[in-house]
This record gives C-alpha cells, sequence and structure tokens, in this order.
C-alpha cells in the first residue's frame, strides 16, 4: 500500500506538473515555454526505468535518492516556478532567452541518458548482501583514545576561537557571521576534530553494544543514542547538508546495532537532525545574525510561493543556473587542462601542490555571475561542468561519473562489518547519492579529506591491533612449545 501510494503521488504529480506548466496563469518569462518537457519527461523515464529500479531492490540509497532528486528538478520546480510566476530566482544573474532554451532541452536529455546509465549500473553489478555478522570495532581503542583527546585539545585550544564547529545552534550575539571555511589548513583542522567525534561514535557504539548484550540494561542503548544525538547536532559552517549525512549514518550504525530500538531510534536522530537544520536555516536563509535573534529574524522573513520557488532553484539547479553556465563557455576558453586541474585540485595532498596555480572553474562560475573575482557562491551543476568540457552530446558524462562512484560506494558500504568503515563509507556515500547532479570535483574534495584524516586513523588503529594480536599469539605459541619441550611446568 505504500508502495502504491508512492508511485501515485508521483505519477499524478507528474501528470499535473505538464498542465500547470501550459496552462499557468501567471506570465511564463522568455525562453521558459516549453518547460512542460521537464515534469513530461521524468513521468516517461519513471515508468520505464525508475519503477523497475526500485523494484530490483538493489543499491537503494543511490536509487532512491536520484529518483527523489530527479522529482525536485524536473516536477517541483516546474510546478512551483509557474504557480508563483518566478522562473528567474536569482535576480543578480542574467537572463539569456537562447541559452534557457538549450538548457530546457539539456536537463531532460541528461535524466534520460544517466537514467539509462543507472539501469545498467544496477542490472550488472551483482547484489551484495550485508553481513549477517554485528558490527566490530576492527580498530585499536587505544589510539582511538590518543587521538580522540588530541582532537579535543586541538578544539579547545584552537578551534573553539576559531568558530571551527558549533553544537546545535550558533548563537546571534557572536561578532561575525559563522560560514563555511575555504584556508585548507582551518578546513582540515576542522575534519581533525570532527573525526574525533566520529571515533568517540563508533567507540562509545561498540562499548554500548557489549555492555547491553552482557547485562541486559536498556540504559545503554539511550547511551549509545545520546552519543548519536551530540554526533547529529555538531554544526560545520552553514551547510546543513552535513546534519543529513551525519543523520543518516548514524542511524545506520545505531539500527544495525540496536535491532529492537529501530524506531525510537530514528525518531530521535531524525528529530535532532531536523531541529538543527531548521534553526541553521534561520541562521542563514533570514539572517539571524543582523536581526540579533531566530525570532526577531523569523518573523522579519515571509516564507510564500516566491521563497520556496527561488531556493528550490537555487539549491537544485534551475534553469537559469544551467542558462549562465552555457553563456560562461562562450565567454571563456576553457579547456580539458581546467578540467584535469578542478579534480587534481580536489585530491587531498594533490591539492597543496596545485595550489594557485590556475583558477578553478567554480571560481570563473561565480566570478562570471557576480562580476567581481569570487571563490565560491552558486554551485555548478554536473550537467553544466559536462556541457562546459565536452560539449551537448556528452554532456551528462559528469552525472553519470557521479552514479558509478556512488554505486561502489553502496557496494563497499553493503559489505563491510567494521563500524568504523560503515561510518566513513556511508558518510562518503550519502554526499555522492544526495548530490549526483552536482560537479564531481567538489565531492572528491570533502570526501578525500575524510579519508586522509578519519580513514587514516582508522588505518593506523587496526594495523596496530592486527601486529598487537599477532605479537601475543606467536608469543603464547612460543610459550606453549617451549612448556612441552621442557616437559612441563613442574619438570
Amino acid at each position: 500500500m505504500k508502495k502504491f501510494l508512492i508511485n501515485f503521488t508521483i505519477i499524478i504529480s507528474s501528470i499535473s506538473g505538464v498542465f500547470i506548466c501550459i496552462l499557468s496563469e501567471k506570465s511564463v518569462a522568455d525562453g521558459y515555454q516549453l518547460l512542460w518537457i521537464h515534469p513530461l519527461t521524468f513521468l516517461i523515464v519513471f515508468i520505464l526505468i525508475f519503477s523497475n529500479l526500485i523494484r530490483y531492490k538493489k543499491f537503494k540509497i543511490t536509487v532512491y535518492f536520484t529518483v527523489l532528486l530527479s522529482w525536485i528538478r524536473c516536477v517541483l520546480i516546474p510546478i512551483v516556478s509557474s504557480l508563483s510566476g518566478l522562473y528567474n530566482g536569482i535576480p543578480y544573474m542574467e537572463n539569456y532567452t537562447k541559452s534557457i532554451e538549450l538548457a530546457i532541452w539539456l536537463v531532460p536529455y541528461e535524466l534520460i541518458i544517466s537514467s539509462f546509465f543507472l539501469w545498467i549500473m544496477v542490472v550488472s553489478n551483482k547484489v551484495t548482501l550485508r553481513p549477517k555478522d554485528e558490527l566490530k570495532l576492527k580498530g585499536d581503542k587505544y589510539i582511538y583514545l590518543i587521538f580522540i583527546v588530541t582532537a579535543l585539545s586541538l578544539y579547545l585550544l584552537i578551534g573553539r576561537n576559531l568558530n571551527i564547529i558549533k553544537l546545535f545552534f550558533v548563537s546571534t550575539e557572536e561578532t561575525g557571521v559563522f560560514s563555511d571555511i575555504v584556508s585548507t589548513p582551518m578546513l582540515l583542522l576542522r575534519y581533525i576534530i570532527k573525526s574525533g567525534m566520529i571515533f568517540f561514535f563508533v567507540w562509545s557504539v561498540s562499548y554500548c553494544k557489549n555492555k547491553y548484550e552482557s547485562k541486559g540494561k536498556k540504559r545503554y542503548v539511550y547511551y549509545a543514542i545520546i552519543v548519536g544525538i551530540i554526533n547529529v547536532g555538531i554544526i560545520i559552517g552553514g551547510r546543513r547538508s552535513e546534519q543529513l549525512y551525519t543523520c543518516l549514518v548514524v542511524i545506520f550504525i545505531l539500527t544495525r546495532a540496536f535491532k529492537k530500538y529501530r524506531k525510537r531510534i530514528i525518531t530521535y536522530i531524525v528529530i535532532t537532525a531536523i531541529s538543527v537544520a531548521f534553526v541553521m536555516t534561520i541562521y542563514k536563509q533570514f539572517s539571524a545574525a543582523y536581526y540579533g535573534s531566530y525570532s526577531a529574524a523569523l518573523n522579519a522573513n515571509n516564507v510564500d510561493l516566491e521563497f520556496i520557488a527561488k531556493n528550490l532553484q537555487s539549491y537544485f539547479f534551475g534553469t537559469q543556473n544551467l542558462a549562465v553556465t552555457i553563456e560562461l563557455k562562450k565567454a571563456t576558453d576553457l579547456n580539458i587542462i581546467n578540467m584535469l586541474y578542478d579534480f587534481g585540485r580536489s585530491i587531498f595532498g594533490i591539492s597543496f601542490l596545485l595550489k594557485n596555480k590556475m583558477m578553478m572553474t567554480t571560481e570563473y562560475f561565480n566570478t562570471f555571475i557576480y562580476g567581481v573575482s569570487r571563490a565560491n557562491g552558486h554551485v555548478l551543476s554536473g550537467i553544466g561542468y559536462g556541457y562546459i568540457y565536452f560539449g551537448t552530446l556528452f554532456s551528462p558524462i559528469i552525472v553519470c561519473l557521479n552514479m558509478f562512484i556512488s554505486i561502489k560506494l553502496e557496494k563497499y558500504f553493503n559489505k563491510t562489518n567494521s563500524y568504523e568503515m560503515t561510518y566513513i563509507v556511508g558518510y562518503i556515500l550519502i554526499r555522492f547519492a544526495t548530490n549526483i547532479y552536482v560537479n564531481t570535483p567538489p565531492l572528491i574534495s570533502l570526501s578525500t579529506i575524510m579519508l586522509f584524516t578519519a580513514g587514516l586513523i582508522y588505518f593506523v588503529a587496526k594495523l596496530f591491533k592486527n601486529n598487537y594480536n599477532r605479537i601475543m599469539l606467536t608469543t603464547r605459541g612460543e610459550c606453549s612449545k617451549h612448556i612441552k619441550t621442557s616437559g612441563g611446568l613442574n619438570k
């Protein structure tokens, strides 16, 4: 019944989207007359491809998020834009009619090609069943303890004064605005502190799981949930997506450790994530720091259909975003060297060697939008990035690359039985799955930082534990051999 309602809602909304776009009572902006093609294409793709992918029940994370993001982009945005009359959500972006018309066609083209590619990936990859055995802490707990203490010390000595991270909310009384860090050393420091919290979480869950199994007391389940809530409550910059990534990974681990408390765990963790994301939305979208309080900021701003249309177009790559990318290609002479630099600059370690050698494509993109030099601001879509470097025919290649990486990550995620790798790989997987339509380099950037901070600590801790166990087994074996050859202890 639940699946029927979801399918029914998706199909009805898509059909409605076609008619709302065609019969819109609001005046249609120049270039947007064929916007109804988006919901129509999604309807066809859903019936022929997405519905079958859902039935396969393989690689659910990648498939479900692809369907959801495609629906938002191709159905919800056209509906809200048509009802509100707001087609160009960013007022300071110039509107290019010809490029908008091309962008209208590129989005459904991308959807058709990428969905077919996803179908091939799902069908051709064998299902990796989740291990039946329980999750285990594979690294040495004393190595984790040293790292946790180090991360805590760095936060107290440096991070706290620099607003590296916040917990649950950001005070509006502080000077300066709490936002994303672009400095590589500060970004690395932030992820070291974040990684300390990750290992504190997985260690705590492992400990509570063992205590719960030996003593059977519920309080150990709640101890683990509390640590999970704290983990979800950590705010990194202005990115509310961090709460989504952490929320899902924490739920994966806790529900696998404490299967009987699944509903309770999901309820507590989701409520925490939504609450923190809501507070951060007021802080960022409504400029709470400017008004001096969250309530004043909320009262001073109206949430209407135009506000929703503007934010949907901004965060989910509306047609205007792609049209500006098309114009950027005309105005600049970007080539494959620029693309290789983007990818190299996004890989942790290599990025230090390539720093300040060239401008990244996102810098060109935002400088073109704002008219002044800007390193960030608006996110470049995958189809836009593909159009710049591969042209119209091969423009979906970037989104297909994201899907390929996401499938491979999910395949590994499904077979791991380690607390640590479930968190690390799960976090990277969610980042790719929820950003399927984003250009790849920024996804690689934070993913490699996670691998070279948390991943490196896990590797060292696991190596130390394995070597220690090997030494102990060897020592015991030699002792037993010595006892046997000497004729026993009492001889």
